[in-house]
């Protein structure tokens, strides 16, 4: 078990963005590295499949590739998005200033932490995740590693099959048919990280470690 950390003191940015920022969109939201272990491309995948029914899809991924090859895998992304028609639906942003990242991440409908099963997302819970669970809006997330160690699915967050962009996008258009109901979990799952992965919480235990 490897717990990430968040700090629920943080004031971040109101969610009243919607009039502004992406009007008329549904806003998916992903932030991070674009290697394998990512998913990028079975998120991508499942977009094609869930525009069918909600056109008005936007997915803003910010971040890129950072190991050796990085220019490579953003140009193979970018080839797929063209390829896949599906340049109105994706916004690649790269690396933004952390306001901007805050407004984003207020405006997202929807968050998505899509890992593959390879050893390493195995191995390893994913840092944004608390940050996501910390704005009260729903998550989906492939079962792998600790995810559902912490979080129940259907009530705190939406998991998923890795690897299947069939199961990823079914649950997307589960999240929108009954967006209030999805909101309640966004808001649940924001309770499991301020219950568990607070900062302070870990810094007693270490304090009082002996």
């Amino acid at each position: 078990i490897s717990p990430i950390l968040v700090d629920s003191t943080r004031e971040r940015v109101a969610c009243d963005f919607k009039s502004s920022l992406y009007p008329g969109r549904k806003v998916l939201v992903y932030s991070g590295t674009f290697e394998e272990k990512d998913g990028v491309i079975f998120m991508l995948e499942a977009l094609k499949l869930a525009v069918a029914l909600y056109p008005e899809i936007l997915l803003v991924m910010t971040g890129k590739a950072l190991r050796r090859g990085g220019d490579k895998i953003m140009e193979k992304v970018e080839e797929h998005i063209e390829k896949s028609g599906l340049s109105r639906h994706v916004e690649l942003t790269g690396f933004i200033v952390r306001n901007r990242l805050d407004e984003i991440n207020a405006r997202a409908d929807l968050f998505l932490v899509c890992r593959t099963g390879s050893r390493f997302a195995q191995y390893g819970l994913p840092w944004k995740l608390g940050e996501y669970a910390m704005t009260g809006k729903p998550i989906l997330a492939t079962d792998v590693s600790d995810v559902s160690a912490y979080f129940r699915n259907e009530q705190d967050i939406f998991l998923t099959k890795a690897e299947c962009p069939r199961a990823i996008a079914s649950k997307i258009c589960q999240v929108f048919d009954n967006y209030e109901a999805a909101i309640e979990v966004g808001l649940n799952g924001r309770q499991v990280a301020e219950r568990e992965f607070d900062y302070r919480r870990f810094g007693r235990a270490v304090v009082e470690f002996n």
